[in-house]
């Protein structure tokens, strides 16, 4: 997250432009509520230690995405991918959602304070 930080800031003032980060998720778990492969499901793809596949672990990435884009001149926002792609066709389908465990804990991020 220091290395985005610095990166969004570098292409702000370089390029004076509006930014934008596109299209992010973190999941809350690496279990599965379906049988279709999860795009993130193990340890070695998750930014540890800060960031846990935990419900907290996810709130945080989060926050922290925000905070450095409210920290960044040009910063705009971010998009966040899948929070609605629950496992939605049953715990035996492994034609569902792979984004499942990156879904709705995270939503809570999003009201304004």
């Amino acid at each position: 997250m220091t290395e985005l930080k610095i990166k969004v800031q570098e292409i702000s003032t370089l390029y004076n432009k509006s930014i934008l980060i596109a299209e992010t998720a973190y999941p809350f778990t690496l279990d599965w509520n379906d049988w279709t492969n999860n795009i993130v499901g193990q340890d070695s793809q998750l930014i540890l230690p800060d960031y846990p596949a935990t419900k907290d672990g996810q709130k945080k990435f989060i926050h922290d995405l925000k905070s450095i884009m409210q920290e960044t001149e040009n910063g705009i926002g971010f998009c966040y991918w899948g929070a609605e792609l629950i496992a939605w066709k049953g715990n035996q389908s492994t034609t569902a959602s792979p984004w499942e465990n990156q879904a709705l804990p995270v939503l809570s991020e999003f009201r304004n304070e």
